[in-house]
């Protein structure tokens, strides 16, 4: 994982929740991540494999992600598949 990488993982972690994390960006940091990324065609949705860990993604429209709720549940994500940034205790 590179410095961009990481700065865009600690995005998730962020109190309060970041309203700034880009769609790109999001998906440069699982590409570098290695994770399985798998476009629906036909739903517009998103299925992102890591680690033996699942996410859908809704239909992106907008450049920014767009829901705190969607922040919430890729920041569990990246819990549940180990990639906690090194500023965040727990």
């Amino acid at each position: 994982m590179n410095h961009k990488h990481a700065k865009t993982l600690s995005l998730f972690f962020q109190h309060p929740i970041s309203n700034n994390i880009q769609w790109n960006d999001l998906m440069k940091l699982l590409q570098g991540l290695d994770a399985e990324i798998e476009f629906n065609k036909n739903s517009g949705k998103t299925t992102v494999k890591l680690n033996e860990c699942e996410i859908i993604l809704p239909k992106q429209t907008h450049k920014f992600i767009a829901s705190h709720k969607e922040v919430i549940e890729l920041r569990h994500f990246f819990e549940n598949t180990g990639y906690i940034p090194s500023t965040v205790k727990g």
